[in-house]
């Protein structure tokens, strides 16, 4: 198992895809950010501002990033017809999970590391040469930015395990890119029709993260989630290999 998330980990960073798409990231929000600043004639601290774009502007980027950067192994495998050899040398259950745990990490690190671009770019454009308190702000401005990153970068990693298993019925880059996408909006116009508690809601869960025992809920509803999707990727693939 552990070899197998290196040999995946070594194909995910050996793709462009994952490169472009944290650059792109960072630098969309980087401009969304200077637009802001810019229009308004105000900086407040770094992380106020961050928040502010984060939580206002394309966020449909957001997640198309994380699934186009981190679940595209599987489309990349069918499409070169090596899939039945990787599963009979490390076996279907190990080559599952092993696409799951890389897909999530893909999915992650996109975000982590947009947002981490981000920061350095906006504060070489306006926060350079000023005071740490007036470019952190508060402590409590830095944990509750801290916190809601950290959601959101857990949210984007289950998102881009969502791709994976699209492509998992449907081995199409441009299908397994959206229907994820499509997918969270679903979710959130039903939760509109029918109600459900706020602690089973998908974006409730990570979105609005802010203690340790929040984030523990989220670690197992992740754990939940991945469980049921393994189980149904498994059986999916299986049944490609009879059928192919």
């Amino acid at each position: 198992m552990v070899r197998a998330v290196k040999n995946d980990m070594a194909k995910l960073f050996s793709s462009y895809h994952i490169y472009l798409c944290i650059l792109t990231w960072g630098g969309i929000y980087t401009f969304s950010c200077w637009k802001y600043l810019s229009e308004l004639f105000y900086i407040g601290s770094l992380t106020n501002s961050l928040q502010t774009v984060f939580d206002s502007t394309i966020v449909l980027y957001c997640f198309l990033a994380c699934v186009i950067g981190g679940s595209f192994l599987y489309c990349a495998e069918q499409k070169h017809r090596y899939l039945q050899f990787e599963i009979q040398r490390i076996g279907l259950k190990t080559y599952t999970r092993s696409k799951l745990c890389v897909s999530y990490i893909g999915g992650f690190l996109v975000v982590l590391a947009g947002v981490v671009l981000t920061i350095l770019l906006v504060y070489l454009l306006f926060y350079r040469g000023m005071g740490a308190s007036e470019v952190w702000g508060s402590m409590m401005d830095i944990q509750t930015f801290a916190w809601n990153i950290l959601g959101k970068c857990m949210m984007c990693g289950m998102l881009s395990v969502m791709g994976y298993l699209t492509a998992v019925f449907y081995s199409n880059f441009y299908v397994a890119m959206t229907v994820p996408i499509i997918a969270y909006y679903a979710l959130l116009a039903i939760y509109g029709f029918i109600s459900v508690p706020k602690s089973f809601q998908f974006q409730q869960v990570y979105l609005y993260m802010d203690s340790r025992g929040k984030l523990l809920y989220a670690c197992l509803y992740s754990l939940c989630l991945l469980v049921v999707f393994y189980k149904i990727a498994v059986y999916q693939t299986q049944r490609r290999l009879e059928h192919a």
